[in-house]
């Protein structure tokens, strides 16, 4: 590992790491038709006092009727007037005449009817204004939407690379009658919706969508963060897609590097490889093959290499006969057919400057290769407050010791466990086949997987195991306070059992909020140091940014590894997906890995003299305590410092690998959104938050769309039902759909008309739909720029105010045993 250069305490808080959404929430706002909500809620109130109007008016002519004093033909017209008034019908003609001599005997009355006429004309002229905004809507306000996204060069690039066509066709006819209007206009606005969308919620950065920027961080109080109009760009190659290509057009005589499948063993007489098809990853299948005497010299030549064809001849062991070097190459093309070896050319990227959004390009050699990945980085102007930060400090401690409680009372469900797994230790790579290919241990008992089980991790806050214990007494808190207006505050006494201070730096995504709100943040969820931000530092390096948190980690690291002895290997997987492969990319912390023999396509610097270490030397060992990983014999532990978790089937061997490890160095912790999972009568709840005011549950409520019209109603009528829901409930216009535990939320727009459609959607395959507060809102947000406000999440290093040496010192003390 290269010298450290020595970083403060504090260092560490002096820069945040911020991914912020492109799109302003004010666009996203304009392309819905507006005051829709405040026109249902005006027509409900308006047919709520027409209701009441008419019924004393009714009441009210049966009295004067009654009293006597009419003519025949008096009476029936009142009769006539009644009738009116009861059906709530617009007045007739003759109605006029009617009121004219009644105001001259009952003025009062007269005047009540016609106010109730007057009432019914201002309840149907509502209708009317909003089914003519549900008729024009998108072609009353997409235009003007267009107008600003083409006017804003980053919109327009967003819009752009997420499809060209579709771009080029707006800028010809956007501002065209009829252009968003009938069913290919309405298709049209639902699919600029659908991206301006993930444009503004999602803080995930991806291409134009979400920027990645460094803030400062200071003391004392200060305003927003101002996304800055300077932006830059990497581009890299897909290098997924790179070797699946340079895989099946592989062909004698190139010389391409090729490389042998990491999930390989010995079995005797044969070799057996676990591989899968580059169009389905997640299909595993066995291969096996018996182990000739070329076979072997091969895999010998190749294991933890990358070699052309060429070079493996030169590294095979023993003389390469004429005739062995004549049948390599067709040897090997048959390996590469049977998935047993891979090609991997090496990935291409690039990086500007910074400089204008409509000046920032991929290279042509990468624009040439398809599915290739761009991140944009953005200056961000302002800073953070260091007693904000401090504050979101004293709330992730409360976070980690909620979630101790929670596990500590799940641990008492989870079971004995495999009695014959107490002890003794098992070859790493037999346990993964046997998961990977469903087999069974003799005697039939699954393979145990380590770290609690999957069923009670599901729920965010699971009911708890009995009425005793401190997650049971901060649940009866919590259920005490349901139906409070303001939030709930989590005492610091009922956490008290959660355990110490966090041992192992950790990255939370937090939602940070503005000076003006009442609250620091709302907590997402909390990750090992090292991996969320892992693909972006080679470029902000680059671009000037000062990382001290980087500085902070791989000293923590080198004092781990030289002063206290531990052992560390990264793990090195490849993506298997389109949509993930550059987010494998990352910062060399450690100096050895295993797994992916190509660490040049995964690192983004220097890898001489790092150890390759193959998966056949590891064991789990079984004791006691728990699991351990052994390379060789001695203890290891598994890194995976990477923004995207394996897919299938490397997440098999991950999660055995990782959980191996103590909780504290796991990716990722539980997360605390849905509240209501812990209290299934409720129908809402508050926020909840530490005392130090971050929020870990925002706002939210059970929905039940039949409970608020019926299905075969029309829009009009839903959009009513929707705005009452709102209006009794408090319900604010953006929420995230949650379909149950686990399972991805849907940004939802509750002013939109396509929203009622899209609940129905969801709660029909949900078990418990919750629509949470999306929170901080336009009001609340921390982030500004030119064009709005705008969403993000801020990665923050914690824990604060403690030097990497004496952090490493504590992490030791624990990870010795």
């Amino acid at each position: 590992m290269k010298d450290m250069h020595v970083v403060s305490d504090t260092a560490v808080a002096t820069c945040v790491m911020m991914r912020v959404c492109a799109v302003p929430l004010e666009l996203y706002r304009e392309a819905v038709p507006p005051d829709l909500h405040g026109l249902l809620l005006e027509h409900e109130a308006c047919r709520a006092g027409l209701e009441r109007a008419a019924e004393a008016a009714v009441a009210a002519l049966d009295d004067v009727v009654n009293a006597g004093g009419w003519s025949r033909e008096e009476t029936k017209k009142l009769g006539t007037l009644r009738r009116r008034v009861a059906r709530r019908a617009p007045p007739q003609p003759v109605d006029g005449e009617t009121l004219g001599w009644l105001a001259e005997r009952a003025a009062p009355l007269a005047a009540e009817i016609e106010g109730v006429f007057g009432a019914l004309a201002r309840r149907d002229g509502l209708l009317d204004e909003i089914a003519a905004r549900l008729e024009a809507g998108a072609e009353a306000v997409l235009p003007e939407v267009w107008a600003r996204i083409a006017g804003a060069p980053a919109l327009a690039a967003l819009v752009r690379e997420h499809d060209a066509a579709f771009f080029g066709l707006c800028s010809e006819g956007a501002e065209e009658a009829g252009f968003w209007s009938g069913k290919r206009g309405r298709h049209r606005a639902k699919y600029l919706k659908t991206i301006l969308q993930r444009g503004t919620f999602r803080t995930v950065p991806r291409g134009w969508y979400t920027y990645a920027g460094f803030a400062a961080v200071q003391g004392g109080p200060t305003g927003p963060l101002v996304v800055a109009a300077r932006k830059a760009a990497s581009h890299a190659v897909n290098f997924h897609d790179l070797r699946r290509r340079a895989s099946e057009d592989w062909a004698e005589g190139d010389d391409v590097p090729l490389m042998l499948s990491p999930l390989n063993w010995r079995d005797g007489e044969r070799i057996g490889f676990c591989v899968s098809g580059w169009a389905n990853p997640a299909k595993v299948s066995e291969i096996s093959l018996r182990r000739s005497d070329f076979l072997g010299r091969v895999l010998e030549a190749m294991e933890g290499h990358v070699l052309s064809a060429k070079e493996i001849a030169g590294r095979m062991d023993g003389a390469v006969t004429p005739e062995e070097t004549e049948i390599l190459p067709a040897f090997l093309a048959h390996l590469l057919e049977k998935g047993v070896v891979q090609a991997c050319p090496q990935a291409g990227q690039s990086l500007s400057g910074w400089a204008a959004p409509g000046r920032l390009s991929a290279p042509a050699h990468i624009r040439a290769r398809p599915h290739s990945f761009t991140d944009v980085y953005t200056g961000i102007e302002g800073a953070v407050s260091a007693d904000q930060l401090e504050r979101v400090q004293a709330g992730m401690a409360d976070v980690a010791r909620l979630s101790a409680l929670i596990e500590g009372d799940r641990a008492g469900q989870a079971g004995p466990g495999d009695a014959r797994a107490a002890s003794g230790s098992v070859p790493l790579l037999s346990v993964v086949r046997a998961r990977l290919l469903k087999e069974e241990r003799a005697g039939g008992a699954p393979v145990p997987s380590g770290g609690t089980p999957a069923a009670f991790r599901a729920c965010d806050w699971p009911l708890p195991s009995s009425r005793q214990g401190a997650y049971a007494r901060l649940h009866g808190h919590i259920g005490s306070r349901l139906g409070g207006a303001g939030p709930i505050t989590l005492p610091g006494a009922l956490l008290e059992g959660g355990g110490a201070a966090p041992v192992w730096p950790r990255d939370a995504m937090v939602r940070l909020a503005g000076p003006a709100a009442g609250f620091c943040g709302v907590f997402d969820e909390s990750f090992v140091a090292g991996s969320m931000d892992a693909r972006f530092l080679w470029a902000a390096e680059r671009l000037g940014h000062d990382l001290p948190q980087k500085a902070f980690y791989e000293e923590f690291l080198t004092a781990l590894q030289g002063d206290h002895g531990i052992r560390f290997v990264e793990l090195l997987f490849p993506p298997l997906s389109l949509g993930a492969a550059n987010a494998v990319i990352r910062p060399r912390y450690l100096d050895r890995w295993t797994g992916d023999p190509d660490c040049g396509s995964y690192f983004q610097s220097e890898t001489a003299g790092m150890e390759f270490l193959s998966l056949e030397r590891f064991g789990i060992e079984r004791t006691a305590r728990g699991q351990r990983l052994t390379c060789d014999g001695e203890r290891i532990f598994a890194m995976y410092h990477a923004t995207r978790l394996p897919l299938p089937p490397w997440d098999v061997l991950t999660n055995q690998m990782l959980n191996a490890a103590p909780p504290f160095m796991r990716v990722s912790s539980r997360r605390l959104h849905r509240v209501l999972d812990a209290f299934p009568e409720a129908a809402s709840a508050p926020p909840v938050q530490t005392e130090s005011g971050l929020v870990v549950s925002c706002a939210q409520w059970r929905l039940r769309p039949e409970e608020h019209w019926a299905p075969e109603d029309g829009l009009l009528d839903k959009m009513r039902g929707l705005a009452r829901l709102r209006r009794d409930r408090g319900v604010p216009r953006f929420v995230f759909l949650s379909p149950g535990p686990g399972l991805r939320p849907e940004v939802c727009d509750l002013d939109d008309p396509l929203s009622p459609r899209k609940i129905e959607e969801v709660a029909e395959t949900a078990p418990d739909l919750l629509a949470i507060a999306m929170t901080p809102d336009e009001t609340t947000s921390l982030v500004k720029s030119a064009l709005g406000t705008h969403a993000a999440c801020a990665l923050v290093r914690y824990p604060l105010g403690r030097g990497p040496g004496a952090l490493a010192e504590g992490a030791a003390a624990e990870l010795k045993w």
